[in-house]
């Protein structure tokens, strides 16, 4: 028996919920790179203070 919060189910779940419309997505992929963004530049802070990070 799963539990609720099994990632399976949840996966399964999504599956249900039907189609994103294409602004969804392309606001979807807008925060993604905004994201990637943000994590180079605290990535490249970490490195000046010797902090490496893959």
């Amino acid at each position: 028996m799963a539990l609720p919060e099994d990632p399976l189910d949840r996966l399964r779940n999504l599956r249900r919920l039907g189609y994103a419309l294409p602004s969804d997505l392309a606001m979807i992929v807008e925060e993604l790179i905004r994201l990637r963004s943000e994590v180079e530049k605290i990535k490249r802070a970490l490195d000046k203070h010797g902090i490496k990070v893959d």
